[in-house]
């Protein structure tokens, strides 16, 4: 319980604590038996830290194991279900699965197994030459726990797990790397050098400190010394240096001169910054330099899609092209497409209206969609429409649903930059506790959709992906007449990340329901 409630471990690491309290035989798996006690653990532990003790109160043991049991088979289950499913992608990825098993029960087999027939004092001892069980590794059960699976039975053990964690969800943590150390029942466990070594009284930086770092860093590979004064690091930087601040790089860039003599590698230059950092430390280091730079990236995302928002916002305060100019364009384009093929070529265009070929060309380049050298009446109408009018097909459902898109996209998108800005920020420029914004409520208590909505957006994919390949690309957008080029353009980036260029059905799905809130019963939605 007290590791589950430390605000100081990192989820993951959290696990594999309680993993090993239950993994006798240190396989790095569980089985029923183990999984069983893994629950246990889980469940009469937290009772214990918040005083629920009573029988009234607390499940009974018998229950709580056939619990566990239950659990245990249910995750069996789909775990199988998901090998099966990935086994069906290629030949490739089948032959990998089946040498991956192979590889797992040549371990197991090597590895002390559990006999039942054995029990001393009620609880099972292990011995030898025993038939292979059935197990559970870690990252399975992790990934069950972590809500992977979108099991709503691992609901209360993914809440009672990110309740008590640091803000970031483990991310401000200097965290082990799980695979590298465990609980073991069999042998000591070696005690890494580096923690020997290091001191126990370290004094380490907060992320705000580490960029500051970075920035001196690269001011003198910039400037081509680490002989910088004062008035020269504050000139570079642009702004105003705390003797405090100073001190530290100071001391740093001294360091760096005496003892490296050429040019060191930013971890060189942290470490002399914070001697007592480890090995660990400084990859955490390096992380939230990682986290920052990806954070400005989504800074910019937010920002073009907040211009696309804007864009949107004013054709949707446009008028619509009176009926009767629409039917004045239409008659035009019939006109010029003397033999009736639904298209006019560039070259009529350039004897009707006098144009010259590079004007043609540009014209074509910005409304032939179908690139065949030919304006269809879509295409003609898109040109035609006079600047501060919008086109009918510029309105209905179909358009409400990407404005849907762009504004929930720009929510989510803006929630999450300013939860992580706040971790950036310096200690007295930190959001209060009072202020902060809650967490997103858990993707298991979303409210489901209605099937009228889901069966609309379903039927909305399947209108705009007119060549049936499950892709739907900008052109399909822009030829449907729904939005603008640079609208389009946008939304292709935020729909579907795994194909920037086009969606698929169920990115598209995935994004409306994470747009509006909403959940899918059997419908697999990360958040």
């Amino acid at each position: 319980a007290g590791v589950l409630l430390s605000q100081l471990i990192a989820p993951k690491d959290k696990l594999r604590f309680i993993f090993g309290l239950a993994d006798q035989d240190d396989s790095h798996t569980l089985d029923e038996f183990q999984f069983v006690n893994f629950i246990t653990a889980f469940v009469r532990g937290l009772g214990s830290a918040f005083g629920i003790v009573n029988k009234d109160s607390m499940p009974s043991l018998e229950v709580i194991r056939e619990l566990g049991r239950r659990l245990y088979d249910r995750i069996s289950v789909i775990a199988a279900e998901r090998l099966k499913s990935m086994s069906q992608h290629d030949d490739k990825t089948r032959a990998m699965l089946i040498q991956a098993i192979k590889d797992r029960q040549k371990k197991l087999e090597r590895v002390t197994s559990l006999d039942l027939d054995e029990v001393e004092g009620g609880m099972p001892k292990y011995g030898d030459n025993v038939p292979l069980r059935q197990v559970l590794n870690y990252k399975t059960v992790e990934a069950w726990c972590f809500r992977e699976f979108k099991d709503p039975l691992a609901l209360p053990y993914a809440l009672a797990i990110e309740r008590f964690c640091s803000r970031g969800s483990g991310a401000d943590l200097y965290h082990l790397k799980s695979e590298e150390w465990f609980l073991s029942h069999t042998r000591p466990v070696e005690i890494p050098q580096e923690e020997l070594d290091a001191s126990r009284d370290v004094k380490l930086p907060d992320r705000w400190q580490v960029l500051f770092i970075r920035d001196i860093y690269e001011l003198c590979i910039e400037e081509g010394s680490f002989q910088l004064s004062f008035s020269e690091c504050e000139y570079g930087l642009k702004r105003s240096l705390t003797l405090d601040l100073w001190e530290l790089v100071a001391d740093a860039m001294h360091k760096v001169v005496d003892d490296l003599g050429g040019t060191p590698t930013f971890l060189q230059f942290l470490k002399k910054a914070f001697p007592g950092a480890q090995p660990k430390h400084l990859s955490t280091f390096e992380n939230w330099c990682e986290q920052y730079d990806d954070l400005q990236k989504r800074s910019v995302e937010m920002d073009l899609l907040t211009e696309a928002a804007d864009i949107f916002a004013r054709k949707n305060a446009m008028p619509v092209l009176p009926q009767d100019d629409q039917v004045r364009l239409e008659k035009e384009f019939e006109e010029m497409d003397e033999d009736g093929t639904g298209c006019v070529p560039v070259s009529t265009i350039e004897q009707r209206w006098g144009w010259d070929t590079e004007t043609c060309r540009g014209i074509m380049a910005k409304w032939d969609l179908t690139e065949d050298g030919c304006l269809d009446k879509g295409d003609f109408l898109r040109m035609m429409c006079p600047d501060g009018y919008r086109l009918p097909s510029m309105q209905g459902e179909d358009r409400d649903v990407f404005g849907m898109l762009l504004t929930g996209s720009i929510r989510y998108l803006s929630d999450a930059i300013s939860n992580e800005e706040d971790l950036f920020a310096m200690s007295d420029r930190r959001t209060s506790r009072s202020g902060r914004k809650l967490k997103p409520m858990p993707f298991s208590l979303l409210p489901e959709i209605p099937d009228s909505t889901w069966n609309y957006w379903n039927d909305l994919f399947t209108r705009l992906d007119s060549d049936e390949d499950d892709h739907v690309g900008e052109r399909d957008l822009l030829r449907e007449g729904l939005l603008s080029q640079e609208v389009a353009r946008r939304l292709m980036q935020i729909i579907d990340p795994e194909h920037p260029e086009s969606f698929t059905r169920r990115g598209f799905l995935t994004a409306c329901l994470k747009a509006s809130n909403m959940r899918r019963a059997k419908f697999e939605c990360g958040r």
